[in-house]
Formats: C-alpha cells, sequence, structure tokens
C-alpha cells in the first residue's frame, strides 16, 4: 500500500505540474501586488478616495490571482479529504462497497505497514514531525531562487509553516502524511530542476 500510495503521489504531481509552476508565478505576481499597493498608499498619502481606486485597478490586473489560488485551494482540500476517508476507514474495508462495479475487490485485509516501520492508518508523530521540518528547506530554496527580495513575511513563513503543518496534520493517518511528504520533495525537486536549467540557458545565452 505504502509503494501504490507514492506511485499514486507521483502521478498526481505529474498531472498538476502545470498547476504548481503557475502557482510559483502567482507567488512572484502576488508580491508584486502588495509593493504596488505600498507604493500607491505612499504617493497618495492623504486622498483615501483615489488610493482605493488605484487599488482596485491593480487587483483588477492581476485577478488570476485570485482564480489560481482557489484552484489550488480547491484541489488540495479535495485530496485532503478523500486520503483522509481512505486511510481511515476505505482501506479496512468498510468502504469497499463503494468501488466501481468493474474494480476487484482487495482482499482483506490490506497491507498498511510500510516498510515495517510505518503503519499508514494510524497517526504517527515522529513522521509527521519530520514531513513537516521539511517544509523549511522548500520555504528557503522558495526565497532563494525568487527574482523578488525577501519580504519580512517570506521569513516568518519559513518560521511558522512547520510549525502548522505539524499541529494541522497530527491526528491524519501516517498514509496521508506519506502522501505529503513525497508531493513535497517532489516539489522541491521540481524548484532545483528549474533552478538549475534557468542557470543553464543564461550561460548557453552568455556564450552565444
Amino acid at each position: 500500500m505504502g509503494l501504490a500510495l507514492i506511485i499514486f503521489t507521483l502521478f498526481i504531481n505529474i498531472c498538476l505540474l502545470p498547476l504548481t509552476l503557475s502557482g510559483e508565478d502567482t507567488d512572484e505576481e502576488r508580491r508584486q501586488l502588495m509593493q504596488d499597493m505600498d507604493r500607491v498608499e505612499k504617493i497618495f498619502a492623504g486622498y483615501p478616495v483615489r488610493i482605493k481606486k488605484e487599488k482596485e485597478t491593480h487587483i483588477r490586473a492581476h485577478r488570476k490571482i485570485i482564480g489560481s489560488r482557489l484552484i489550488s485551494y480547491a484541489i488540495y482540500v479535495a485530496y485532503f479529504i478523500v486520503l483522509y476517508r481512505v486511510f481511515k476507514t476505505g482501506i479496512k474495508g468498510e468502504d469497499f462497497n463503494l468501488l466501481y462495479s468493474f474494480v476487484r475487490q482487495p482482499e482483506i485485509p490490506v497491507q498498511t505497514n510500510f516498510l515495517g516501520l510505518l503503519e499508514l492508518t494510524v497517526p504517527s508523530p515522529l513522521f509527521n514531525a519530520a514531513s513537516a521540518i521539511l517544509t523549511v528547506p522548500a520555504e528557503l530554496l522558495g526565497i532563494m531562487f525568487s527574482d523578488l527580495p525577501a519580504t519580512r513575511e517570506d521569513w516568518m513563513t519559513v518560521v511558522f509553516a512547520p510549525i502548522a503543518a505539524f499541529f494541522i496534520t497530527y491526528r491524519v493517518p501516517a498514509g496521508q502524511e506519506l502522501y505529503f511528504t513525497v508531493s513535497l520533495i517532489f516539489i522541491i525537486v521540481v524548484m532545483i530542476t528549474r533552478e538549475v536549467v534557468k542557470i543553464f540557458v543564461r550561460r548557453n545565452r552568455a556564450a552565444g
């Protein structure tokens, strides 16, 4: 079951790769929007009506930020709910009646012990903590590879993201945490690969 979950996670992340890359571009655009908002408040200080009008203009010009965020959140919430149901009751046989008629009924019990170290159907605080800590290098790489200077909010995210991740997923089954961990590693690999490709392209252009 653990191996199947890893393969499934990689497949899903590859399918969602365009949305992931779009989300990175959206993050940069969001930070640019916040800088524009600060600039508007400084330029038109003392003119609240003009500030409101200018802010509305900037927001309309960056509408895709909101749309992309909503789509990303909807997908992650859907996976969170589905995986929780799968590992909480599904693979124990309680939901086998919900399978399509053309799907063969799995044998009970399903093997849910991964490598003899992790029981996928119950929470694992130690594995949860390790997964939460993994968000730190992911956030740091995002800051390092960004074309925009790091903000105070970015550094706060590095500090508080692992804490939030730990407590939000503290009681979820370890199988669900395995999905998050593999997804996070996939994102880190994508960010590093993307940066290596950028460096290679810049060097080729300079040499040319």
